[in-house]
């Protein structure tokens, strides 16, 4: 596609409060890459410039396509600027107050938006009565919705007169920085949230049912993320005794990790797809295990995937299984993930989406 005529500019819309969750990393890759041909503006909100570089390193992020980068402390300033920058198109995602005052006030001033829906509680519609009111009129008052979860286009249309909602086309992420490098006995979690729904604690109980094996055969696991379960996981491996076989290092930088390690975990309690942190995987080269919930068969093949029930026996059954593989056996299925991540995984076609949602008519 032709580069857009720089009147048209666009601004991408995030609230960095904290280290950076699967959405931001997707989003910023995302504008960063349309930033080689397009007029694109990142606008921050939540922290000062420095806290937020500190936390784009640690999230492997680029933003040097960027023609600039806004930050504001306050709402009012923030949503002043956005009104009298006349952007052709504002992007922001999921609900929240200042989301909702955006889209009125650019409906008001004639002001393209799209939304993009991260949060999976919105599109299963997993939210309480008074959620779904404020999550209509935000779809209602936003000109274009995108949706992460294939599920997620019917309901959100049920639920609002938009009918201008589609389905992001897969995942993807950067194939270039994620790549497989010498690999060490590293069982991964990571989730920069450690949400109930993230069900890390089906991990912790599986590794007790499995610690001999994982001593025996010299295997690490790591959790890492923080927040919301974080002190009840650790207390229950300190309960069970397994501080030598798991630990949990915090918010890691994954391109430091990832690329190391043998396996990775994705034990969602509703949908593993389409995750960042499951693309970055792959694409490293890592086995997937995954709960066998919502669309989670798309995050892989079955050359080199596990798909099991969200039990913790099925879990350590399947744990002990890939730990008796011999190494040829392993270093197979960790070339056909990165065959997989590949030919699946590459920005292209998330790019002609986006670029038809944000400057199409």
């Amino acid at each position: 596609m032709e580069r857009i005529e720089s009147g048209k500019k666009v601004a991408l819309v995030l609230y960095i409060g904290d280290d950076c969750g699967g959405a931001e990393r997707r989003l910023i890759r995302l504008y960063n890459s349309l930033g080689k041909s397009h007029n694109v503006e990142l606008i921050i909100r939540g922290c000062t410039e420095d806290i937020f570089f500190s936390r784009l390193e640690k999230a492997d992020c680029s933003i040097d396509c960027f023609q600039k980068i806004s930050f504001f402390r306050g709402k009012i300033a923030c949503l002043m600027y956005m009104i009298f920058s006349e952007f052709y198109n504002i992007h922001y995602f999921d609900l929240c107050g200042f989301n909702n005052l955006i889209a009125e006030f650019m409906k008001w001033s004639k002001t393209k938006t799209l939304l993009t829906i991260a949060y999976q509680n919105y599109a299963y519609g997993l939210v309480e009565t008074d959620v779904k009111k404020k999550l209509s009129k935000l779809i209602n008052n936003s000109s274009k919705v995108d949706v992460l979860f294939p599920v997620g286009e019917l309901y959100l249309k049920s639920i609002s007169k938009n009918k201008n909602i589609s389905v992001t086309p897969g995942t993807f992420t950067n194939v270039e920085k994620f790549r497989p490098r010498k690999k060490q006995r590293i069982l991964l979690f990571a989730a920069a949230r450690l949400e109930k729904d993230k069900n890390a604690d089906l991990l912790v109980e599986a590794c007790n049912l499995c610690k001999k094996a994982l001593r025996e055969c010299s295997y690490k696991v790591i959790i890492a993320g923080k927040n919301f379960e974080e002190n009840c996981l650790r207390n229950k491996i300190n309960k069970y005794n397994l501080e030598d076989v798991v630990h949990m290092p915090g918010y890691i930088k994954m391109s430091e990790i990832i690329p190391k390690a043998e396996v990775f975990f994705s034990l969602d309690l509703i949908d593993n797809y389409p995750s960042q942190a499951v693309a970055e995987a792959v694409s490293c080269g890592c086995v997937l295990m995954c709960t066998d919930v919502g669309y989670s068969r798309r995050c892989g093949s079955k050359e080199f995937s596990y798909y099991i029930k969200n039990d913790s026996n099925e879990l350590a059954k399947v744990i002990i299984s890939y730990l008796s593989k011999d190494n040829r056996e392993k270093e197979m299925m960790s070339r056909e993930a990165r065959k997989y991540a590949e030919k699946y995984y590459s920005i292209e076609n998330s790019k002609k989406y986006f670029e038809r949602l944000i400057w199409g008519e």
